[in-house]
C-alpha cells in the first residue's frame, strides 16, 4: 500500500487495496449427541464455535487508540507513571500516519491533553513532549475518564466508522470521585457504543477494583481486563493489545440464534453484549472485533420436545454478520443446525456431530470432546468466581470445597480422560489460581480475575501463564492436600502433556520459570489450546 495515496490533510478515502480475497469466519455447531429419541423431550448442551482463517495481511486497517491514564498521586509510587508513559511512547512509535491517537490523563477529572490526531512525525514529537510533562497528583475519577474517552473516539463520519478503535483505560486505585461502580455500568449500558471499539482495562498494583474494570471491558465484545504488577508487564500487555488490533480481521461481528418450533434456548453463557428479541427463542450476541488465529465459543443449553416423526429435527438458524476489515464489506451468512430424531434410545449415536441443511454440511460437524472442552472452561470460570467471593469473606473451607468439586468434575469429563491438551492446561491454570487464593497471596485475587478475563473472552495472549515442571509439582501437592482433607480415599492423577509437542512447551518454559511464578504466553503455540485440526468429525 502506498502511503502517498492517503490524503492526510483532507482525510480522504483510503487507498485502493489490491484484489485479494479474505475468507470469512466460520460458525460450527457442536452438540452432545448427533441423534435423540423422538419419544421424549431432551435438554442438552450445544457449542457454537466461531473460527477465523489463519491469515494476517500487510494492508491492515487504520487504528484509533485513546489512552485514558490515571495520574492520581498514588501513580508516583514504584515507577508506575513513568512505566505507563514509556509503554504509551513505545506503542506510538509503532504506529503510522494512517493511525490516530488521543491522550486523556485523569485524576479528579479527565483532561483531553492530546486530541485524536494522525501519527505524523510532527504529531508524534508533540505527543512525546506532552508525555514528558505529565505529573501525578490528585484523586481518581474513572467515570469521567471513561465517558470523556468514549466521546473522543465516537465516530464523526462514515469513514470513522470503518476504523478499528480501542480504548486503553488504566488505573492503580479505586474510583473515589465521580460515579460509583453500579452507576458507571448503568450509564454505560444506556449508551450506544460503536461495535468496532474494543476496551482494554488495566489494573496496576493490588489496590484497584478488578470487578469494575472487568465490567467496563466486557461491555464491548472482545474487551479484556489485565492485571499489572511491574513495569515490564505494562510494556508487555500494551504491546500485546496493539498486536491484537493490528491483526484484526473482522469488526461488528454478530451471531444470531433463532430457535425453530419445538426448540428453546434455556441458557446462554456469554459476557458479550447480548440482545433477546424473544425469550428462549431469539438471541443476538455482539462479539465485537476478532483477530487472526482467534476463536469464540457460545455455550447454550438447548431443550427439544418429543417429535411425532423420526427424521432430522431443525433446531436453530444461525445468522453470522460481520464487516471484513480488508475491504470494508458487510457479509451475512446463515446455516440451520439439525439433529436426527429416532424411535428409541437404543439407536442413539454416541458421537457428537451436527448436520446442516446447506449443501456444504461439512462446516457444521463437531465432536463430543469439543463440547466437554468448553463446558470445562465455563466450570473453571464459575469455580474461580465463587472462590474469590469465599476468600474475600474469609471462608477458605468453602473456597477449597469449590475448587475440589470442579477439579473432580473436570477429571471425570471425556476430554480429560482422553488427555485433551486444552483440558490439561485448563486444570493447571485452575490450580495455579487455587493455590494462590488459598495461600492468601496479596495479588492472588487479581491473578484470578486475569484467569477469568482470558477464559471468558477467549483472548489468551499475555493473560495466561506458561507452566514449567516446578509449578506443576507445587500444584499437584496442593491438590493432594485438598483431596486428602475432603476425600482421603481419592487417588491423585498426574497432569502431564499428552504428546511430545506439548512436553516441549512445558519443558521450555520450565527453564525460565521457578515455583515462585510462571512466565506468560506470547503466542498461541505457548499454550495448550484446542487443536482445531485434530477434531473428530462424523457425518450424520
Amino acid at each position: 500500500m502506498e502511503v502517498g495515496a492517503y490524503d492526510l490533510e483532507s482525510e480522504g478515502p483510503l487507498p485502493t487495496l489490491p484484489s485479494r480475497k479474505l475468507e470469512g469466519p466460520v460458525v460450527r455447531a457442536h452438540t452432545e449427541r448427533a441423534s435423540f429419541s423422538s419419544e421424549k423431550p431432551h435438554n442438552f448442551w450445544t457449542v457454537f464455535e466461531l473460527t477465523t482463517p489463519n491469515s494476517v495481511f500487510e494492508c491492515r486497517k487504520s487504528l484509533d487508540i485513546v489512552f485514558a491514564i490515571d495520574i492520581s498521586s498514588s501513580m508516583q509510587q514504584k515507577q508506575k507513571l513513568s512505566s505507563v508513559l514509556a509503554a504509551i511512547s513505545d506503542v506510538v512509535s509503532q504506529l503510522t500516519e494512517k493511525d490516530r491517537v488521543s491522550l486523556i490523563p485523569y485524576n479528579d477529572e479527565a483532561h483531553v491533553l492530546f486530541g485524536l490526531h494522525h501519527m505524523t512525525n510532527a504529531n508524534k514529537n508533540e505527543l512525546q513532549l506532552l508525555l514528558q510533562s505529565i505529573a501525578a497528583r490528585g484523586n481518581t475519577n474513572i467515570s469521567d475518564a471513561l465517558f470523556t474517552a468514549l466521546d473522543v473516539i465516537e465516530p464523526k463520519s462514515d469513514a470513522d466508522r470503518s476504523r478499528i478503535s480501542a480504548l486503553f483505560l488504566l488505573t492503580d486505585g479505586y474510583s473515589n470521585r465521580g460515579l460509583n461502580h453500579a452507576e458507571i455500568i448503568d450509564t454505560l449500558s444506556k449508551r450506544h457504543t460503536i461495535e468496532n471499539l474494543t476496551v482494554f482495562t488495566f489494573g496496576y498494583g493490588n489496590e484497584h477494583s478488578a470487578e469494575l474494570l472487568k465490567d467496563i471491558a466486557f461491555s464491548t465484545g472482545g474487551g479484556c481486563y489485565y492485571y499489572l504488577n511491574s513495569p515490564a508487564e505494562v510494556m508487555h500487555c500494551f504491546s500485546n493489545c496493539l498486536s491484537i488490533l493490528k491483526s484484526t480481521l473482522y469488526t461488528n461481528v454478530r451471531i444470531r440464534l433463532e430457535a425453530f418450533e419445538g426448540c428453546r434456548i434455556l441458557k446462554l453463557h456469554t459476557k458479550n453484549p447480548c440482545c433477546s428479541f424473544k425469550p428462549m427463542k431469539d438471541f443476538e450476541v455482539r462479539c465485537g472485533s476478532i483477530s487472526a488465529f482467534e476463536f469464540r465459543d457460545l455455550i447454550c443449553r438447548i431443550s427439544i420436545r418429543n417429535a411425532a416423526e423420526n427424521k432430522a429435527h431443525d433446531l436453530i438458524r444461525v445468522i453470522l454478520t460481520y464487516v471484513n476489515t480488508y475491504d470494508g464489506t458487510l457479509s451475512i451468512s446463515q446455516e440451520i443446525v439439525s439433529v436426527q430424531r429416532r424411535p428409541d434410545s437404543s439407536s442413539l449415536s454416541a458421537s457428537s456431530s451436527v448436520s446442516s441443511s446447506s449443501s456444504s454440511s461439512s462446516s457444521f460437524l463437531g465432536a463430543n470432546i469439543y463440547v466437554e472442552q468448553q463446558l470445562n472452561r465455563q466450570r473453571a470460570i464459575d469455580a474461580i468466581e465463587s472462590s474469590i467471593e469465599f476468600v474475600r469473606g474469609d471462608n477458605l473451607n468453602s473456597a477449597q470445597i469449590t475448587i475440589y468439586s470442579v477439579v473432580h468434575q473436570i477429571e471425570q469429563s471425556v476430554s480429560y480422560i482422553k488427555a485433551d491438551p486444552f483440558t490439561l492446561y485448563l486444570l493447571k491454570t485452575l490450580l495455579f489460581c487455587a493455590t494462590s487464593l488459598l495461600d492468601l497471596d496479596c495479588s492472588s485475587i487479581y491473578q484470578a480475575h486475569n484467569f477469568i478475563s482470558a477464559h471468558q473472552q477467549q483472548r489468551y495472549i499475555g493473560l495466561l501463564p506458561v507452566f514449567g515442571d516446578a509449578q506443576t509439582d507445587v500444584f499437584l501437592q496442593s491438590l493432594q492436600q485438598i483431596r486428602q482433607r475432603y476425600n482421603p480415599s481419592y487417588s491423585i492423577s498426574i497432569l502431564l502433556p499428552p504428546s511430545s509437542s506439548s512436553s516441549s512447551s512445558s519443558s521450555s518454559s520450565s527453564s525460565s520459570s521457578s515455583a515462585s511464578g510462571p512466565s506468560f504466553a506470547n503466542s498461541p503455540a505457548d499454550l495448550y489450546l484446542p487443536d482445531k485440526s485434530s477434531q473428530l468429525s462424523v457425518d450424520c
